[in-house]
């Protein structure tokens, strides 16, 4: 990308946002994202129309969530994250800290209920999620695990009362 095309879309980001400074990380993550979406229009629509992904739906800032997951240490990468949102690939595999399994669970069905993503494709939420989460020596999700974690939450949500809640302020903060 041009540098001063660059500047201007990420400071129109940041006008947008209401940014004053940014870390230069985050503003490392922010070009890829900005460039990765400029691939994603570019492609011919049809290219994209059978494919199974999840897609963020601009409700909340996906930036800003990939950042405090990182930085809570859920994530081992950033631009996995990303990629599973922005430019999926049947490759793209999120690397997700196995004591949190519950977390993940809870924070893909609030993202999906509150409609921060959107699944296109037919196949759930959470099966897609299993296909593209692993632990982080690599060791997928077992099958239906997440939607099975959901529900025991769900039925015992004084059990899980502290996953709920860290969760339920993660997604507060995406969406001030």
């Amino acid at each position: 990308m041009p540098e001063a095309k660059r500047n201007i879309s990420i400071n129109k980001v940041k006008q947008n946002l209401k940014i004053e400074s940014i870390h230069a990380e985050a503003e490392i993550a922010l070009l890829k994202l900005l460039s990765r979406r400029q691939d994603h229009f570019q492609n011919n629509e049809s290219n994209n129309s059978n494919q199974i992904r999840f897609v963020w739906a601009e409700k909340g800032k996906l930036y800003e969530l990939v950042d405090i997951l990182f930085r809570m240490k859920f994530i081992k990468s950033k631009n996995d994250f990303f990629s599973l949102f922005e430019k999926p690939e049947l490759t793209t595999m999120v690397k997700w800290n196995p004591a949190k399994k519950y977390h993940l669970a809870y924070l893909l069905y609030r993202l999906y209920e509150e409609k921060h993503f959107v699944m296109i494709g037919n196949k759930g939420y959470f099966k897609y999620a299993e296909d593209h989460f692993t632990d982080f020596k690599g060791t997928p999700i077992k099958k239906n695990a997440l939607k099975n974690i959901k529900l025991k939450i769900l039925n015992n949500k004084d059990d899980y009362a502290f996953i709920c809640s860290e969760m339920d302020q993660i997604i507060a903060r995406i969406t001030e």
